[in-house]
């Protein structure tokens, strides 16, 4: 059983958006988790939680698709709006007199304050909507994002070479 977390929930009852690439069939897949229960591809329908623990508490402690132990939180923004946004406030900069970058950064603002917080799995890039704060992941450390990125660059290196050993004759 697990106790209640920092939203005075038990883990059971935390339901969130994930959106995943499914380890088995490499489809994205978006999917409605319970926290602590199985999860499924809904293209393959693989069951993803094999190796997950029950959790504690109402804490995301592992993920479902990596069994991953480490997340970030961030705002949910689109970032290629938010570079598109930019390169126009800066094209816009000289016939505005700088006003468009003043817009920008103000638009910029409006955002991150009404947009709600997401949390992202390093390992896998899975992502979390709708946990509730402090129920996973701190701010994003780009030394642990590289740590993984390296450790998904030999995993796939790894099974390009599985792959091209099982095609040889």
């Amino acid at each position: 059983m697990g106790g209640l977390g920092p939203s005075g929930l038990s883990a059971g009852q935390i339901a969130m958006e994930i959106e995943f690439r499914c380890p088995r069939c490499s489809a994205v897949g978006h999917a409605t988790w319970e926290l602590g229960g199985p999860l499924a591809c809904p293209h393959c329908e693989h069951v993803l939680t094999a190796g997950v623990p029950a959790p504690t508490s109402a804490k995301l402690e592992r993920c479902p698709v990596c069994n991953g132990y480490e997340f970030y939180r961030q705002r949910d923004f689109n970032r290629r709006l938010g570079v598109a946004l930019v390169i126009l406030g800066v094209i816009l900069a000289w016939p505005t007199r700088g006003l468009s970058l003043l817009a920008v950064a103000l638009v910029d603002l409006a955002l991150y304050a009404l947009l709600p917080r997401i949390t992202i799995c390093y390992r896998c890039e899975a992502i979390f909507r709708g946990l509730p704060a402090g129920a996973g992941g701190g701010d994003f450390d780009l030394s642990t994002a590289d740590k993984y990125r390296r450790i998904r660059a030999e995993e796939e290196a790894d099974a390009i070479e599985s792959r091209q050993r099982e095609d040889r004759p």
